[in-house]
């Protein structure tokens, strides 16, 4: 049995799902039925967009040959949640529509103490009206 990783990335300004196992033919070829999926020579692994869909096919074509390391991509789902909780809604400029992933934003470098004093601050600001 093999192991295979699902890790979270920014590849061409998205957020991508990761796919890295030890290369064999049937895991390369279970990689390949999957719909969607590419080949990144920069992060030599396999990888689909990040989205509930594509993780479900990923987890549905692999059953069976291996174990699932889902770990990594739960971390960064739960840290995306906290800070897109602290985003306040703006007009969006064209500098943001450049953005296309709240993972690309500062705010997501932020240590887990600070990502809390943010969203405390953000609801300080809401309930002062200076939202």
């Amino acid at each position: 049995m093999s192991t295979l990783t699902l890790k979270p990335f920014i590849h061409r300004g998205a957020e991508q799902i990761g796919i890295y196992f030890s290369a064999t033919t049937i895991l390369n070829e279970c990689a390949r039925r999957i719909k969607g999926i590419k080949w990144s020579k920069t992060y030599c692994c396999w990888y689909v967009s990040l989205n509930d869909e594509n993780c479900r096919a990923v987890l549905n074509s692999f059953s069976g040959t291996g174990d699932v390391d889902l770990s990594l991509l739960k971390v960064f789902l739960e840290k995306k949640k906290q800070v897109e909780a602290t985003v306040v809604t703006q007009p969006v400029t064209s500098a943001q529509r450049a953005i296309k992933s709240i993972a690309a934003t500062s705010a997501f470098k932020l240590s887990d103490f600070n990502i809390n004093a943010l969203a405390r601050f953000v609801t300080h600001l809401k309930l002062k009206a200076y939202s």
